[in-house]
C-alpha cells in the first residue's frame, strides 16, 4: 500500500491553504448573495399582492445547493485515500456523514438568512422604505455587490423618516440583521480543517501508522498570528499547544480551525497540518 508521507514543502501547503481558502470564498460569496437577492425582492416588491415571503424549506433548499458541492469534495478525500476501503458500503457512510455537516452548516446559515429577512420585514412594516432611492443606490453598487444590505436599506429609512442615527431603527430583534459571508466562510473551513483530521485518523487505523503531526503556518489567511507556531511537533494523537502571537491566547486543539478551540485561534485559519 503507497505511503501517503509528504516531506515538508511549505510552498506545497500555502497553495493547499489558498485554493482552500479561493473554494471556502467563493462558497461563502454565494451565501451571502443569496442573502441580498432575498432581501432586494422583499424591498422591490413591498406591496406586490404576488409577493411570497420564502418559506424555511425554500431557503434551506436554496442554501444546500449552494453548500454542499464544497462538503462533498472534502469528504471524497476520505474515498479517495488508499488505505481507506472504497466499496459501496463505505462510499454510504462517507457520503451520511457529508450529508449530517451539510445539514449543520446549512441550519446555520439558515438561521441567520431568516434572521436576515425578518428584521427587513419589521423595518418595512414600521418605515417607509422608497424602492425607487433603493433602486439608486443598488445600481451604484451595480446590483451584484455583496455588500451588507443593512447599511442600504437604513440609509433609506433614515432619510424618507427623519429618523435620527444616533438612536437607529427601534425594531427590536433577538438577533440583528447579520453579514454571512465571513460567517460561511469561517463555517466552510471548519469542516474541511475537521475532514482532513478524520481522514488522517482513519488512515492512521488502517495502516498509515502516523506517529507525529506538524503544524504548519502558510500566510494563506492574511494574518501573522499563528506566525511562532510554524513548524510545531507534537505526537499524533496529542493536541497542539497554539498561541495567537496578536492577542496571547493559548488553545490545545487537534488542528488548525479545530471547533473546539476559541475564535481568537480557530476563526477562520488557514494554517495547514501533517502528519507522518
Amino acid at each position: 500500500m503507497p505511503s501517503l508521507m509528504k516531506v515538508h514543502n511549505k510552498k506545497y501547503y500555502i497553495n493547499k491553504a489558498a485554493i482552500n481558502r479561493r473554494n471556502n470564498r467563493q462558497t461563502a460569496y454565494k451565501v451571502q448573495f443569496y442573502n441580498n437577492q432575498q432581501i432586494d425582492e422583499m424591498i422591490l416588491r413591498q406591496n406586490d399582492n404576488e409577493y411570497i415571503k420564502p418559506t424555511y424549506s425554500m431557503l434551506y433548499a436554496d442554501l444546500e445547493v449552494l453548500t454542499r458541492p464544497q462538503v462533498y469534495n472534502n469528504y471524497n478525500k476520505l474515498i479517495q485515500s488508499p488505505y481507506i476501503r472504497n466499496d459501496t458500503v463505505q462510499q454510504m457512510l462517507i457520503r451520511n456523514k457529508a450529508n449530517k455537516e451539510v445539514d449543520r452548516i446549512v441550519t446555520m446559515e439558515l438561521e441567520r438568512v431568516a434572521n436576515n429577512l425578518n428584521y427587513v420585514e419589521n423595518v418595512l412594516k414600521k418605515y417607509d422604505v422608497p424602492k425607487k432611492e433603493y433602486q439608486r443606490l443598488l445600481a451604484e453598487q451595480k446590483n451584484n455587490s455583496i455588500n451588507n444590505r443593512r447599511q442600504l436599506f437604513e440609509q433609506v429609512a433614515y432619510q424618507a423618516n427623519e429618523v435620527s442615527r444616533a438612536t437607529g431603527l427601534d425594531i427590536k430583534m433577538p438577533q440583528p440583521y447579520m453579514n454571512l459571508d465571513t460567517f460561511t466562510e469561517n463555517l466552510m473551513r471548519q469542516q474541511s480543517m475537521t475532514s482532513e483530521w478524520e481522514l488522517k485518523q482513519e488512515e492512521s487505523r488502517n495502516g498509515a501508522n502516523y506517529t507525529e503531526k506538524t503544524w504548519i503556518h502558510t500566510g494563506a489567511g492574511k494574518t501573522t498570528r499563528h506566525t511562532s507556531n510554524h513548524m510545531q511537533k507534537v505526537n499524533f494523537e496529542d493536541t497542539f499547544v497554539i498561541l495567537n502571537d496578536v492577542t496571547g491566547d493559548i488553545d490545545e486543539i487537534d488542528f488548525p480551525c479545530d471547533p473546539n478551540g476559541s475564535p481568537s485561534n480557530c476563526a477562520i485559519c488557514y494554517c495547514e497540518f501533517e502528519c507522518k
